[in-house]
């Protein structure tokens, strides 16, 4: 079975988060910036914003650090309509205005909210329907990525916060909802309680759609060889290379 980097789509959605626990002392706590891909809902970057800048310097600099953003649809909120941003989109083209109406009725009450929406997409490329798909999915960075490392792996009651420590737990948290995503779980608590007790199950899966050239998208663990524990004697045991065809679309193949 041939088995490949997945397709990312061509939709990206931006947006930041704040580790509310990370702070030491008067040194405030950390803000990270990601970019999130809601067809396979993975992150696929994720950017430091430092406490004397804000979210869209941090955003141009993501955006031009990640070659896998070029040609693709990027969608933020309302924090990006700023002056250096505004630029990029009028170099671009700044082709339609958009005008989104919600209507939302919970228990017999009903609340609507209006927003308008900038893209330097023309009509031929993004349909009414094309644009309200885009914004509808925008919000899966929220829903499915920063909601559930606080709910689901209490991000914001960690108070690692020395050093990088934070950021990189934070991408690992990100790594493992993808993970988790990938297995084909919808719990995700009770998924990330099987791979607590069954590591060997993360390793596994990790080794069997890793790249050794291009390390996939996500974690790169090189084509380590690693060591797990057999299920029913406890004792470590290597598991063997894969084998039989596979490739990449980096054109690589093992």
């Amino acid at each position: 079975m041939v088995q490949r980097c997945p397709d990312l789509g061509d939709h990206f959605a931006l947006d930041g988060k704040t580790l509310r626990r990370s702070h030491d002392g008067q040194t405030p706590a950390v803000h990270l910036l990601s970019a999130f891909a809601p067809k396979v809902q993975a992150a696929i970057g994720q950017l430091r914003v430092d406490a004397k800048t804000n979210e869209h310097k941090a955003a141009l600099r993501l955006l031009g650090v990640r070659p896998a953003l070029a040609g693709k649809v990027v969608t933020g909120d309302a924090i990006f309509c700023q002056t250096e941003v505004a630029e990029v989109l009028e170099k671009q083209g700044t082709e339609q205005v958009i005008r989104v109406e919600r209507v939302r009725a919970v228990a017999g009450t009903t609340t609507r909210s209006v927003d308008y929406d900038l893209t330097s997409l023309d009509g031929l490329r993004a349909g009414a329907f094309d644009l309200l798909a885009w914004i509808r999915a925008h919000w899966a960075i929220e829903n499915q990525l920063h909601d559930v490392r606080d709910e689901t792996l209490g991000e914001d009651r960690c108070r690692v916060r020395k050093g990088g420590s934070a950021q990189v737990l934070a991408a690992l948290r990100n790594a493992a909802l993808h993970l988790i995503h990938d297995a084909g779980r919808t719990n995700r608590r009770a998924a990330t309680e099987h791979f607590q007790i069954h590591p060997e199950d993360a390793i596994d899966r990790i080794h069997a759609q890793q790249c050794e050239t291009c390390n996939g998208p996500g974690i790169g663990i090189g084509g380590v060889n690693w060591p797990s524990k057999c299920r029913r004697s406890g004792t470590r045991r290597r598991r063997p290379r894969p084998t039989g065809g596979r490739s990449c679309d980096c054109g690589s193949s093992r």
